[in-house]
């Protein structure tokens, strides 16, 4: 092919020439009008277009590896889990309640996936103590983009743990009292607050001085109740006697334990309430609670209604003049009625004794 040049890009072309040779100026005019035709070079050259990313295998999870999540281990905030690789994944995101968290495959592990090795994997979930795990976890395998970052495969399936399956080691029972009791008979009945995942409890009753005298075991046949309930006897109003109390659950066919909670129970404190018009005041007197660090006591004006407390004693005391309740003089002939709690107190917490009868006296001036 052929293609017509201007000889006035020839002209331009030779310009360095012009003051060296003359002749060619002259000639110059004659060549204007003609056309130069020059044989055109054609380079054969191949166009190649480099995809830098790899093609991405497709993520395989057999109906083995779907169902493969187990919980192999247990804590009171943690469970330890594991599963089955899928076949080209190199990382899992794992769901669980509002929480996500990623396992990345060392490379050991991926050349062993790539191979077409089927591997165990295990993964650490925290939680907070007590919780109960509403949800199921889901596992989802995960590959790498071309920029190095980890993408779920949308169009793959997930790995599933059931909510079913997953426990925590349960915590102490919780809002330990006694919720009734019996002075003469020497008898209470301890109530409490089932924790999440209890199958049951443990009970050691122990004297004043901490030595247990009595253990037993509860164990829960409705799952449905929320708490639950032991009778004690041997339980008078002279003493503290300690309480340890934990929760146990069944995992893989053993019985695993919680963490032992301390508490303090004694039978409802006697209280004598007598009008002391030489004093003008009311007496009350009760009998000394071994381990006491205190005695609170209480009054009203409406029978066993709307008690409040009026003092804090030592304890050592075993008696207490009242003369005004809340600030107000008694009134003569009015009825009041007291009642007496021993205290306890134990790091932070303090327990009391429970109330059983009010005493009653009517102020006499």
């Amino acid at each position: 092919m052929k293609k017509k040049i201007s000889t006035y890009a020839l002209v331009a072309l030779s310009t360095f020439t012009l003051f060296s040779y003359t002749p060619f100026i002259n000639n110059m005019e004659s060549s204007l009008s003609k056309t130069v035709y020059a044989e055109e070079t054609k380079t054969d050259s191949t166009q190649t277009t480099t995809n830098s990313e790899e093609t991405k295998k497709d993520i395989v999870i057999s109906d083995e590896v779907q169902n493969s999540a187990k919980v192999d281990k247990i804590f009171e905030n943690k469970i330890i889990i594991s599963f089955k690789s899928a076949a080209n994944a190199n990382a899992y995101e794992v769901n669980y309640g509002n929480k996500k968290t990623l396992i990345k495959l060392n490379d050991s592990q991926i050349t062993q996936v790539k191979a077409g090795t089927v591997i165990t994997l295990t993964a650490t979930l925290s939680f907070e103590k007590g919780t109960s795990i509403d949800d199921d976890i889901k596992i989802y395998p995960v590959f790498t983009d071309e920029k190095g970052e980890y993408k779920i495969d949308t169009n793959s399936k997930f790995i599933t743990l059931k909510k079913e399956d997953i426990k925590l080691i349960p915590t102490a029972p919780s809002k330990v009292t006694i919720s009734e009791c019996y002075p003469t008979l020497k008898e209470v009945f301890l109530s409490w607050d089932r924790a999440a995942y209890a199958d049951g409890v443990q009970i050691k009753i122990c004297n004043a001085k901490g030595k247990v005298i009595k253990t037993q075991k509860v164990k829960y046949k409705k799952a449905t109740s929320k708490s639950s309930s032991l009778e004690i006897k041997k339980i008078d109003s002279t003493a503290f006697y300690k309480i340890k109390i934990r929760s146990y659950t069944t995992f893989n066919g053993k019985k695993v334990y919680g963490k032992w909670a301390t508490k303090y129970i004694t039978n409802a404190l006697d209280t004598i309430a007598t009008s002391d018009y030489k004093n003008g005041s009311i007496k009350l007197s009760w009998k000394k609670v071994k381990g006491a660090t205190s005695y609170t006591i209480y009054a009203s004006t409406k029978g066993t209604k709307n008690f409040k407390k009026i003092k804090t004693v030592k304890n050592k005391a075993t008696s207490f003049q009242v003369k005004k309740i809340k600030k107000e003089a008694l009134v003569n002939g009015k009825h009041y009625y007291f009642y007496v709690t021993a205290d306890k107190k134990f790091k932070k917490e303090i327990f009391s004794s429970p109330l059983r009868y009010s005493a009653e006296a009517v102020f006499i001036k």
